[in-house]
């Protein structure tokens, strides 16, 4: 079997690539050895939104306030059903993409060989110009918590649940740690997160930690930072665990969730036959092209580490399709965040606490509170704070509020193309919306 590229996963970044390829007039074989779609579609962004969404609207089902009333029960079954048949829709507009794009899909599960080739499950073997490994990332664990997938769980066996645990200590206290707590909280569950590190979200702003811990507390979950925790006996109230912050000797959980970060998903995939280096941290080791040890072989999204992100790994695959086809690639690298968190969190560019090292740097926050579309929506949390260097180039962007995934976009292209804060304060944003708020922090900056 051979093709001008073979790309080993079909995840957000291996289907970007293999569509780009394929539509350029190359012949492409996209190998999947689970589903199309990878961990994203499948266990990872679409269902914990699914989750988040349900949540959401579980919770906020009854608001006396503005004047509703009314009641509700979880049936996780039928959600359950819901969601899959959601991933089920997008497999297929995948496997259509693929079909019209010319690109042949195989299932499979593959292993590389010297000298840019492998094999399948079945025997089969191929080789090609190029390969491009895509294969993703699995749940990392920590000593004394080992999976067993019905009492110590990584976040895919959360998003199959069909019941909703009494109880659950988190352990980890970033993205995935507190999108899933925030979802376990309102369907009822009893969270306690547990973190390492000195604030929940490390790699945010204090402010916007705090804005995010709040928030969690008031949907009664219990967290711990700078704190470790160590799995005892099962004892009659369920699993044990110490948390050494914890004035009581162990706490009583009925499950436990692992949510301390992602490995490479290298795991059969014969690196070492192929000559692939793999960095400390046992990621695949690339270039600045995304290239591996071995010329003609490239590496793309979580596999290679950094930021393990859907979009990030999607340009990543458009990037190295543009490399193998020899041309110039001018795609944006510059990587905005988001954290599902309920209020949302969403990030791009330089934080406050990077920006300190510059002089002259200006901070400048507005609050949703201020906003009239965000009090006619009952939801004034959080804010926009943008941080500028001296000139008033904007350096970085950070928002803490309702949907503010969908208003990160703006100020993604406003870093891209290098905007100042007067250039922001300058266009008309429509009334009433939440969007208002970047103009209005942007000329909250002095001329």
């Amino acid at each position: 079997m051979e093709a001008d590229v073979i790309v080993i996963g079909a995840g957000s970044g291996g289907y970007a690539a293999a569509l780009s390829l394929s539509k350029h007039g190359k012949k492409v074989i996209l190998i999947e050895s689970e589903k199309a779609g990878g961990v994203c579609l499948n266990s990872g962004c679409i269902p914990s939104k699914a989750f988040l969404y349900m949540a959401s609207q579980y919770y906020n089902k009854e608001n006396e306030k503005i004047g509703i009333t009314c009641s509700s029960k979880i049936d996780l079954v039928k959600f359950q059903e819901w969601k899959y048949g959601i991933i089920q829709k997008t497999i297929d507009n995948i496997l259509a993409g693929c079909k019209k794009a010319g690109v042949e899909y195989i299932s499979g599960r593959a292993s590389l060989m010297p000298g840019k080739r492998g094999k399948l499950d079945t025997g089969i073997e191929f080789s090609a110009e190029n390969i491009i490994l895509a294969t993703g990332s699995v749940p990392r664990s920590i000593p004394g918590f080992t999976f067993d997938h019905s009492r110590i769980l990584s976040n895919e066996d959360i998003l199959a649940m069909t019941e909703v645990p009494l109880s659950i200590c988190i352990i980890g206290g970033g993205a995935i740690g507190v999108e899933m707590a925030t979802f376990l909280a309102k369907l009822g569950s009893k969270v306690t997160v547990v973190e390492a590190l000195a604030k929940i979200l490390p790699n945010t702003d204090d402010d916007v930690s705090r804005a995010v811990v709040r928030s969690l507390k008031e949907l009664g979950i219990s967290i711990h930072v700078n704190s470790m925790a160590t799995c005892g006996e099962t004892g009659p109230g369920g699993l044990q665990v110490h948390i050494n912050t914890c004035p009581e000797d162990s706490l009583a959980f009925d499950k436990i969730l692992i949510a301390v970060g992602r490995k490479a998903n290298i795991e059969g995939l014969g690196l070492k036959d192929a000559g692939i280096e793999i960095d400390e941290a046992g990621f695949i080791r690339v270039n600045e092209k995304m290239g591996t040890s071995q010329p003609g072989i490239f590496a793309i999204g979580d596999v290679i580490g950094g930021a393990q992100l859907a979009h990030k790994a999607t340009q990543d695959g458009l990037m190295v399709a543009d490399t193998i086809m020899g041309i110039e690639s001018d795609y944006s690298m510059l990587t905005p965040y988001v954290v599902y968190s309920d209020p949302e969190v969403a990030s791009v560019g330089m934080t406050e606490t990077e920006a300190k090292g510059i002089p002259g740097t200006i901070v400048k926050r507005y609050y949703f509170a201020a906003l009239g579309k965000a009090l006619a929506m009952n939801d004034t949390r959080g804010f926009v704070k943008i941080v500028a260097a001296e000139n008033g180039q904007i350096l970085g962007v950070h928002i803490v509020g309702h949907e503010s995934s969908n208003l990160i976009g703006e100020a993604l292209l406003a870093i891209e193309k290098k905007m100042t804060v007067k250039d922001l304060a300058k266009l008309m944003h429509p009334h009433p919306t939440l969007c208002e708020a970047l103009g209005e922090c942007a000329r909250a900056f002095k001329d």
